[in-house]
């Protein structure tokens, strides 16, 4: 690959179309990298304690 870890890039193509970030890591074998901020994925997690509030995280 033409691009290394720390390199900014920005997005061509999908959802993220547009924004610029930088490079995390690199997966050679399929070609793909991993870019900080972008495409993050929301989970929510019940509270564990009664009278504790759940979380939504990052």
């Amino acid at each position: 690959m033409h691009v290394k870890v720390g390199d900014t890039v920005k997005v061509i193509s999908g959802r993220d179309k547009g924004q610029i970030g930088e490079i995390t890591k690199i997966f050679k074998h399929n070609s793909t990298v991993i870019v900080q901020d972008i495409n993050l994925k929301t989970k929510h997690f019940k509270s564990r304690e009664e009278g504790e509030p759940g979380q939504i995280m990052q």
